[in-house]
């Protein structure tokens, strides 16, 4: 695991922020509005997915709504949240991982998802990097786009009332740019489809810009030895 990430991550596992994750992502309503452009239909067709990020394993029980016999795996970098999503849905597989080095070969799921988290991790691009590699068809993400010049600030990270704040950063990725990061991904992705929505950013974040796009991602992963220009399709008014 990743020293430095580790660090910076632990803030999530703080004593009581279990209270606050288990049941908050439980249900198809709580999906995010361009969460719910793609999701439904993407499980329902894929055999298996990966969450990263899945906390206490609550997401699970909405990708089972869409697909009772999917095969859901998830992954945190808090042992402790796996230990109580190994106890809640037994049914299931969780694991510990940081999200940089994820211990599957090339291909392993159909469906690789991972909301709310890489906006909030210094080594997005690495963890969005190894998302591809363990995908064989998609992997579906969020991040907070602007139009203008990338911008870096931080949020609090207050979820069950602690009295000491700490927090974590809070990346804005210039749209142009991270699309091209995106289209460089090896082999190229054959289609990358974007949905998102103006919105001010969580009032935890302090950070020099007023609003930012919410944006979901859909990648649909190349295959190598295939020469093709990846298509892109954007819709931040959705």
């Amino acid at each position: 695991m990743d020293s430095l990430i580790y660090k910076e991550q632990q803030v999530w596992g703080r004593t009581g922020n279990e209270l606050f994750f288990q049941g908050t992502r439980s249900q198809v309503d709580h999906l995010y509005r361009s969460e719910k452009f793609f999701l439904p239909q993407l499980v329902k067709e894929s055999a298996s997915f990966l969450d990263l990020g899945c906390a206490c394993g609550d997401f699970s029980q909405i990708v089972r709504h869409y697909n009772p016999e999917i095969r859901y795996t998830g992954a945190d970098i808090i042992d402790r949240f796996v230990q109580i999503a190994r106890k809640n849905y037994p049914q299931d597989d969780f694991i510990v991982s940081d999200g940089i080095k994820l211990d599957y070969p090339d291909g392993a799921f159909d469906l690789v998802h991972s909301s709310g988290i890489l906006h909030l991790n210094s080594r997005y691009q690495d963890i969005v990097r190894e998302m591809y590699r363990v995908s064989s068809r998609h992997v579906l993400c969020d991040f907070r786009l602007t139009n203008g010049p990338a911008v870096t600030g931080e949020m609090d990270v207050n979820l069950a009332g602690q009295s000491e704040q700490q927090t974590l950063p809070y990346y804005v990725v210039n749209t142009d740019d991270h699309l091209a990061f995106l289209k460089n991904l090896s082999p190229a992705p054959f289609k990358i489809t974007v949905k998102g929505y103006a919105h001010p950013p969580t009032k935890a974040a302090r950070i020099s810009v007023d609003k930012v796009m919410m944006a979901f991602f859909l990648i649909e992963k190349g295959r190598a030895g295939i020469g093709h220009e990846t298509v892109v399709e954007i819709n931040l008014n959705s």
